[in-house]
C-alpha cells in the first residue's frame, strides 16, 4: 500500500508540476559546469552516467545510484565515479513529457557532453542508465553521437518509450545494452502512457512494460520476476530503482565477472 501511495504522490507531483511556465531554455546536462580537460588528467574510471525520468533527480534516484557505485566499486578495480544528467529541469513534470521539442534539444545537449567527456577521457568505461522517460533522451542522444563515439553499456530502467521505437541507430553505440521491463507497471507505463503518451508520443503502453517489439543482437530484455521481491523490486514503475536491486541484480550486468544473482527471464533479443 505503501508503494503505490508514493507512485500515486509521485503522479500528483507531475501534475503539478505542469502548472509552471514551459521555457525554451535548455537546461544543461551537470557536465557542462566542468572543465573536461581538468577531468582528462585523472585516472582512468568506471562512469555511471544517469538519466532519470520526468520528474526530475529526486532522492530516490540518488540512493540508487549510491547504492550502485557502491556495490560497483566493491566488485570491480576500476575508480567508479557518477555524473546525472537532470534534464528535465524546471521543467519536471508533465511539461518534460509533452514538450517533445524541448526534450530532443536535452537529448542534443547530452549528446555533446557524453562526446566531449569520450574524447577527453578516451580510457574511461562509459555506462549509460536511465529511467522511464529518460530513455527517449538517452536514445536521442546516442543517435546524435558520431559512431566512434563508444558507450560499454547501456541500462534502461521502465523505459517510457513506445515498443515500436526503432533502437538500431542508439545501438550502434553500445556495446551492450539491457532493458528492464515489468507487466504489473500499469499505472505508469500503461494506463498513464496510453492516455498521455510515451516520451516518443504514442499513446500506448510503454516498452517498460510489454517490452520492445524489435530484436537487437546487443539488447537483453529483462522481464520481471516475482523472485526480484527479495530485494524491493514489486514490479511497479519504481521497482528497477530499489537500492537492493541495484547491488544484487544491476550492479553484475556492469561487472560482468561477477556472479550474477539474475533469476528471472532474461530475453536476449
Amino acid at each position: 500500500m505503501r508503494r503505490f501511495l508514493f507512485i500515486f504522490a509521485v503522479a500528483l507531483a507531475h501534475i503539478s508540476c505542469a502548472s509552471r511556465p514551459t521555457t525554451l531554455t535548455p537546461t544543461r546536462p551537470s557536465l557542462s559546469t566542468e572543465n573536461v580537460e581538468t577531468l582528462a588528467k585523472v585516472e582512468s574510471r568506471l562512469v555511471l552516467w544517469y538519466v532519470p525520468g520526468i520528474s526530475g533527480q529526486r532522492p530516490l534516484d540518488d540512493r540508487f545510484l549510491v547504492a550502485l557505485a557502491d556495490a560497483i566499486q566493491t566488485q570491480s578495480t576500476s575508480i567508479t565515479t557518477t555524473r546525472i544528467t537532470n534534464w528535465s529541469g524546471a521543467n519536471a513534470g508533465l511539461n518534460s513529457l509533452l514538450n517533445y521539442p524541448r526534450a530532443r534539444q536535452q537529448a542534443l545537449l547530452l549528446a555533446s557532453e557524453l562526446q566531449a567527456y569520450a574524447s577527453a577521457n578516451p580510457n574511461d568505461r562509459l555506462v549509460l542508465l536511465c529511467h522511464s522517460a529518460g530513455a527517449g533522451v538517452t536514445a536521442w542522444a546516442l543517435e546524435a553521437m558520431p559512431p566512434d563515439v563508444r558507450i560499454s553499456t547501456w541500462v534502461m530502467l521502465a523505459p517510457a518509450l513506445s515498443p515500436g521505437y526503432d533502437l538500431t541507430s542508439a545501438l550502434g553505440r553500445v556495446a551492450k545494452a539491457y532493458v528492464f521491463s515489468s507487466e504489473l507497471d500499469s499505472i505508469v507505463l500503461g494506463t498513464g502512457t496510453r492516455l498521455l503518451g510515451t516520451i516518443d508520443r504514442v499513446q500506448s503502453d510503454a516498452a517498460g512494460r510489454v517490452g520492445f517489439t524489435r530484436a537487437y543482437p546487443n539488447l537483453d530484455e529483462l522481464k520481471y520476476d516475482k523472485s526480484w521481491m527479495a530485494f524491493n523490486n514489486d514490479g511497479d514503475h519504481i521497482g528497477p530503482m530499489m537500492p537492493r536491486f541495484a547491488r544484487a541484480v544491476i550492479a553484475p550486468l556492469i561487472t560482468p565477472h561477477t556472479n550474477s544473482t539474475i533469476t528471472g527471464d532474461a530475453t536476449s533479443n
